[in-house]
């Protein structure tokens, strides 16, 4: 879906604001996980809910990317991204986590989850006052 927009400061950062009816008609609520093109560059984002309106930011990598700058008026496309994210391990961090078994466990046990399956976390040790 096509609309334009001005490149603007949102909170500490950077982005444009996506029409309200855009994210509606993607269907995946209020915070979707889109993909957006500018100027033939694309990357991966998700929309914020900021202040009444829908976001994306662009960092000052995606920015120089695009070559663009805060004030600037541009055309964006956005699309749903049901692609699973995944990070690829570099190859050095590979091997060192193959020479040794506990940091590969350690390491696979921190792969990427939604935060709402995570427990809150028990505050101390466990143990006692004594």
């Amino acid at each position: 879906m096509r609309f334009s927009a001005t490149v603007e400061p949102a909170g500490n950062a950077t982005g444009i604001e996506v029409p309200a009816e855009i994210v509606t008609a993607l269907g995946a609520g209020k915070r979707p996980k889109v993909a957006i093109t500018i100027n033939g560059h694309t990357w991966r984002s998700r929309v914020a809910s900021m202040g009444g309106r829908f976001i994306v930011g662009i960092s000052a990598a995606n920015r120089a990317a695009c070559g663009i700058a805060e004030g600037d008026r541009v055309e964006a496309e956005v699309r749903l991204d049901t692609e699973p994210r995944v990070v690829a391990e570099p190859p050095d961090l590979a091997e060192a986590l193959d020479a040794d078994p506990q940091a590969r466990a350690a390491s696979s046990a921190n792969t990427y989850r939604p935060s709402r399956t995570l427990k809150p976390r028990k505050r101390g040790n466990g143990a006692s006052p004594s």
